[in-house]
């Protein structure tokens, strides 16, 4: 009942505050278990609180956002290419899938994002017949200079770079 109370108050609180900027709705944003709280005060008093918006934080929304990529990937290979490659423990893999490890989602995901990336723009330059070896001082250039300074003057490598955009597209990579 006391944590009633409190969530209560803050919700109280943010209503005020929009009431104070002469706005018609708020926005506040609670962890998961606050919020469950909340959707019931707002449910049970919905003329009190109809023009309070609420929100999970982030971290919730990005182990949702884990766990819903985890199961398009559960069913493939990917995790036994990282278990082979100490990426991850076998006995790790479910914290992955279903997104209940943070730091290990939050570390990993870009890196099998990345080894996918790379994967693809391999198979590109198979279907293509492409080598890099006339862009390659190129690409190690734009790589050492800063983003405010980064143009590419090479005709090949921007040809290069469209062609795998198509490449993209027709495969529906996008």
């Amino acid at each position: 009942m006391h944590h009633q109370l409190v969530h209560l108050e803050t919700m109280e609180q943010s209503k005020k505050i929009a009431e104070d900027l002469h706005q018609h709705c708020i926005q506040v944003t609670y962890d998961l278990a606050i919020a469950k709280i909340a959707f019931q005060i707002q449910a049970m008093e919905k003329r009190k609180f109809v023009h309070l918006f609420i929100c999970l934080g982030l971290f919730h929304i990005m182990m949702a956002y884990f766990k819903a990529i985890g199961k398009v990937i559960s069913d493939c290979e990917l995790t036994n290419v990282m278990v082979e490659s100490s990426l991850l423990t076998s006995g790790s893999m479910n914290g992955f899938l279903y997104g209940k490890h943070f730091k290990r989602c939050k570390s990993l995901h870009p890196l099998v994002a990345l080894g996918l990336e790379v994967l693809n723009f391999k198979s590109f330059l198979q279907h293509d017949n492409t080598t890099l070896t006339d862009m390659i001082e190129e690409v190690k250039r734009l790589q050492n200079c800063e983003i405010s300074s980064f143009h590419n003057e090479n005709e090949d490598l921007k040809e290069l770079m469209n062609n795998y955009n198509i490449f993209m597209q027709l495969h529906n990579f996008t």
